[in-house]
């Protein structure tokens, strides 16, 4: 029977059903205190994927661009001293203290133990990107794999020449484009799948040749969803202007409008069985997931995907990960995973930071392959140490600690530096008066702009490369930015205008546009009947169900 409870945070009910309750028996957890908006913030609250500072490493002294400030309490290596077979992972080791909290002795342990300063692993000349893996010359990207020649994207998988884009998977040549898959020359689009050389396209399949489109199927040489010829086509696409910074504005605007009178799909749900969430393929068994595909029995999670099974409250879990729960970044060949943070490949797994292939790990923080049966560092026989991690869980629970994901009191990241001020913008006072941390260090530079934007040139093929030496100051938050220069030339070989605002700010509007990860329920403009649904029916009028959009 399902109960309802009051969360810890934000004090609003919430339900646990019997599906969960089944789960967190047969791992053995007490039911969340948190709701699944708050315990997904929490974990958010850890990760900062987008935020560079520049620093240098604690050991070697090189200088690098990290997602830790040098004000940071932390100690930060560079990826070199990291991953050097001269470091001790075992030298910040201790025994564990009963007469004190778990999480006080860990926030301990992550401060002593070397984080790594920005995240990748198997990457060429990659630098300046946080969580990839497999990538080769890309810039100022994240939370991606296996792409090359992208710059300032989130979320892309497998894609190729693609620049100022989230969620993507297997697309080339893409700029501004959102949740799409399997699209080549796209601009300024979302929610395509096998689509080209195109513009301005919204939930539109095998398409090419098209601008300012909605809801098309295999469909070429159409604008505004009006069919021409290919020659009046051709001809009608030199009527706008897509060089112009000001007039791309002016076109988006106008497609904005266009779409929001169109009907839309209440979920963007394809190939799925007994699931509810967003943005969900080829699923089986899912509730509650947000960016999910190749997954099955999984709840209460984002980015489960590619072979994910049994994972809860789980935000990036995949390749074959099972029985994650209340983790983040814990995929790749992991098995049973509670309450942990970019541990990848790890078994059976608690409580721990940044491990690599280990296994019955608790309260551990940047061990090395293979570490095994360790507490807090502490080097153990199994013997050992399934005697003290029963005793260690016996102790988190009575003092409430077991069961609940890292506190935010103790992250390594200022809540505005977060993912989670993108999912919740919270004021600094209210985040302080939480107990959460704040981060005043800026990440950017103010006041040093080298040319008045009025200056630069509306079209990239206009502009010298001398372009590249001048400061920009970004028109959104004010603050002082750089062309490179491969950024110059793709917006010239693509035609496309200069931005005039920084990468962060550019980022920060992509994902706005996306649907919040909520489900709110309404009814179907078409038919009438219940749905639930992520969109805005402020924003858009004509909300429909699977059946009635299908017609």
């Amino acid at each position: 029977m399902s109960s309802e409870k009051t969360c810890a945070n934000c004090e609003r009910p919430f339900r646990i059903y019997p599906i969960d309750q089944e789960y967190y028996s047969r791992i053995a957890v007490p039911e969340p205190t948190w709701c699944p908006r708050c315990r997904h913030l929490r974990r958010h609250g850890h990760i900062n994927d987008y935020v560079f500072f520049p620093r240098s490493c604690d050991n070697c002294s090189k200088p690098f661009v990290s997602i830790f400030p040098k004000s940071s309490t932390y100690t930060v290596f560079c990826q070199d001293c990291w991953y050097s077979e001269e470091r001790d992972d075992k030298a910040a080791g201790r025994e564990f203290d009963f007469s004190r909290t778990f999480f006080e002795q860990f926030d301990e342990l992550m401060h002593e133990a070397p984080q790594l300063g920005i995240i990748g692993m198997n990457n060429v000349n990659s630098e300046y990107s946080e969580s990839v893996a497999n990538c080769k010359n890309v810039y100022l990207i994240s939370e991606s794999s296996n792409c090359e020649d992208c710059s300032f994207c989130y979320w892309i998988q497998k894609t190729i020449s693609t620049f100022d884009s989230a969620y993507l998977h297997e697309c080339e040549k893409c700029y501004e484009v959102i949740d799409s898959f399997n699209c080549y020359n796209l601009r300024y689009s979302q929610n395509c799948t096998n689509c080209s050389d195109s513009y301005f396209l919204d939930n539109c399949k095998s398409c090419s040749h098209c601008a300012f489109c909605t809801n098309l199927r295999q469909k070429k040489f159409c604008i505004f969803n009006e069919q021409y010829s290919e020659a009046d086509y051709q001809k009608k696409l030199k009527e706008f202007d897509f060089s112009s910074y000001h007039c791309v504005s002016l076109l988006s605007e106008r497609f904005l409008q266009f779409i929001s009178d169109e009907p839309r799909k209440h979920l963007q749900m394809e190939n799925t069985e007994n699931c509810t969430g967003d943005y969900v393929r080829n699923a089986k068994n899912c509730r509650s997931v947000y960016h999910c595909y190749d997954a099955e029995d999984c709840a209460y999670g984002e980015h489960v995907w590619r072979g994910a099974k049994d994972c809860f409250d789980a935000n990036t879990a995949g390749r074959d990960a099972e029985l994650i729960y209340e983790s983040t970044n814990s995929g790749i060949n992991s098995y049973n995973v509670r309450f942990s943070r970019y541990c990848w490949g790890c078994h059976n797994t608690q409580y721990s930071n940044q491990c690599k292939n280990g296994s019955n790990l608790f309260g551990c923080v940047s061990l090395k392959p293979k570490a095994e049966y360790c507490i807090l560092n502490n080097q153990y026989s199994a013997e050992e140490f399934n005697q003290l991690e029963a005793k260690v869980k016996a102790h988190m629970l009575e003092t409430g600690e077991y069961g609940e994901f890292f506190p935010l009191s103790i992250s390594m990241f200022g809540y505005n530096t977060s993912v989670s001020f993108d999912d919740e913008r919270l004021e600094r006072s209210e985040v302080l008066h939480k107990g959460w941390k704040w981060e005043e260090e800026a990440s950017g530079t103010f006041g040093k702009g080298t040319i008045a934007m009025t200056s630069v040139p509306a079209a990239a093929r206009d502009a010298q490369d001398s372009l590249c030496r001048e400061v920009l100051t970004c028109e959104s938050c004010m603050g002082n930015y750089r062309l490179v220069k491969h950024e110059l030339k793709f917006y010239r070989d693509l035609g496309i205008p200069i931005p005039m605002e920084c990468p962060s700010c550019r980022q920060r509007a992509r994902l706005a546009r996306r649907p919040k990860k909520e489900l709110i329920d309404s009814a179907c403009a078409q038919c009438g009947d219940r749905i639930v649904t992520t969109l805005d029916p402020d924003r858009f009028s004509k909300i429909y169900c699977r059946g009635c959009y299908e017609k």
